[in-house]
C-alpha cells in the first residue's frame, strides 16, 4: 500500500492520503480514513 501511495504521488494519478490515516483492519476487511491535523502549538509537526 505504501508502494502505491509512493506510485500516486510521484505520477500524480489519483487522489493521495495526504493529511490523512488510512485504518485497515485485515481480519474484517474493512477500512476507515481519518483526517489528521497538524497542532500549531506542537514542537513534534506545528513547524513543518
Amino acid at each position: 500500500m505504501a508502494a502505491m501511495e509512493a506510485i500516486k504521488v510521484i505520477s500524480g494519478l489519483g487522489e493521495p492520503l495526504l493529511g490523512k490515516l488510512l485504518i485497515c483492519n485485515l481480519r474484517q476487511m474493512t477500512f476507515r480514513k481519518l483526517d489528521i491535523y497538524r497542532q500549531p502549538n506542537s514542537s513534534v509537526c506545528g513547524d513543518i
